[in-house]
């Protein structure tokens, strides 16, 4: 059967993000179903960053029988009108996997085209649904419509043994457009390709929407065996680990730090402040992690608890000052809108980070997404009354440059943002008190920022002689 993969764009703050990292969750199932004896193509929206226009002659001029889409939450709108335009030019059964079916199953197949969502993992349910197109009651793990209904059939147990699935299939995406682009504490001019160490998280934060319930993990082998292939296929020189979190267990890290080592490879990853010590950090620095993503997500411990974080103020100032010690680049996650929120968290939160003399690498809004405690809450509490209309809204859900999408504080709407904007100032103001440097580059960030999102790009360029960058811009903002 001739199977065309389709990889949508991610939009944020109205703009479709560059493309930095390989979309794993299809180019597992392109291993999968080439290993049934399927045929695949893949067109990937994200990575070449085709407009609506470029995207429908695509279409045009390709043959397949089946279409196959990985989405999330935030691509919901987006995966509206592809899938709309997809039924215009063909009656290709449509099949959406992701955490998108995997939380909203119902309102995808009543609001969309959409023919069948497959739920969770998708190695083992997507081959077995090509083959039962016509009989989908008897596939585990779906949701489907049939007769005006949507069905659902039991869920599928998940696999267990992680290195039983065969590694992604890399050479169906454009993968030299995704290498080029930098991540998180990564060098620019490195190529980095990114991987998952295991599937799933231990920890039940309100506000987390976790793809998978349990923690299972590959081997320490397997990992090493995947990054040897990428280095000998792709010249890989560092690893973004794209786990949802990688710093698990000590023990697990450290096993993990002694594989990684003589790769000689640079490497970051998302951790925990009450997981990464001292020692285990240094280990982490020898085997070539250059950054950790650390979820401080508040600097009151009073929203910390709130958020079922477990974690404390005082654990997360020791990391950040571990980090900064050793060379390690903590990549500082922070949420501003968690019910509680007032003027007494906000000034807690600016002192925090003027205590450890650091700033978020992003502030981000609260935005309830499916699959979460606190987006079934909103539910609850009548704050969202229709997901279909809400998952519309989701690409913008992140920023102040739109209406609040929901809010749990007791301040008004519109003082929300002038709370968070003034927020951010101040704690900006502290930090480039003693980082002058830094503050000359914030601003030549903003500037090459302005001028990517108004298609400034070439005029940009022009001043800076071509292709180079600005002093201090990272190369993803002018490429």
């Amino acid at each position: 059967m001739k199977v065309l993969l389709i990889q949508p764009p991610h939009y944020f703050e109205g703009f479709s993000r560059e493309p930095d990292n390989v979309p794993l969750g299809l180019a597992y199932l392109a291993r999968s179903l080439l290993d049934h004896g399927h045929q695949v193509q893949v067109l990937d929206i994200w990575a070449h960053q085709y407009v609506r226009e470029q995207i429908l002659d695509d279409l045009k001029r390709r043959e397949y029988d089946v279409i196959g889409i990985g989405a999330l939450s935030t691509q919901y709108n987006y995966v509206k009108w592809l899938t709309t335009e997809l039924k215009a030019l063909s009656d290709a059964p449509i099949i959406l996997g992701g955490a998108l079916p995997t939380h909203s199953s119902d309102t995808v197949l009543n609001h969309t085209p959409v023919d069948f969502c497959v739920i969770g993992e998708g190695e083992q349910t997507l081959p077995e649904l090509l083959d039962h197109l016509n009989t989908p009651e008897f596939v585990q793990g779906i949701a489907f419509r049939k007769d005006g209904q949507v069905h659902h059939t039991p869920e599928r147990p998940y696999v267990q043994d992680l290195d039983t699935i065969p590694f992604p299939e890399w050479d169906v995406f454009p993968t030299d457009l995704y290498l080029r682009v930098n991540h998180m504490g990564l060098h620019a001019g490195y190529r980095t390709i990114n991987l998952v160490a295991h599937r799933g998280c231990p920890y039940s934060c309100r506000y987390c929407s976790l793809t998978f319930r349990s923690v299972r993990w590959r081997s320490i082998g397997n990992i090493v065996q995947e990054i040897q292939i990428l280095q000998q296929k792709y010249g890989i020189q560092a690893i973004d680990f794209n786990d949802e979190l990688l710093a698990i267990s000590k023990k697990r890290m450290y096993e993990l730090c002694e594989g990684l080592k003589p790769l000689k490879i640079w490497w970051n990853c998302q951790g925990r402040v009450n997981i990464v010590d001292h020692d285990l950090m240094k280990a982490m620095k020898d085997a070539g992690c250059v950054a950790i993503g650390f979820g401080i997500e508040s600097g009151s411990q009073r929203i910390l608890d709130a958020m079922d974080r477990r974690q404390t103020i005082e654990q997360s100032k020791t990391a950040l000052l571990n980090a900064r010690k050793l060379g390690i680049e903590p990549i500082i996650q922070i949420i501003f809108g968690y019910p509680g929120e007032s003027d007494k968290t906000i000034q807690e939160n600016i002192e925090f980070f003027r205590e450890v003399r650091m700033r978020p690498s992003g502030f981000f809004t609260l935005t309830p997404l499916p699959g979460t405690e606190i987006y079934r809450r909103a539910f609850a509490e009548g704050r969202i009354t229709d997901e279909d209309a809400y998952l519309q809204e989701l690409d913008w859900g992140y920023n102040s440059g739109r209406p609040l999408l929901v809010n749990f504080t007791d301040l008004a709407d519109n003082e929300f943002f002038q709370k968070k904007r003034d927020m951010e100032a101040s704690i900006d103001a502290n930090y480039y008190k003693t980082h002058r440097q830094e503050q000359l580059n914030y601003y030549l960030q903003r500037i090459a920022t302005y001028y990517r999102k108004h298609g400034l790009l070439q005029t940009m360029r022009r001043a800076t002689r071509g292709d180079r960058p600005l002093p201090g811009v990272k190369t993803q903002f002018v490429k």
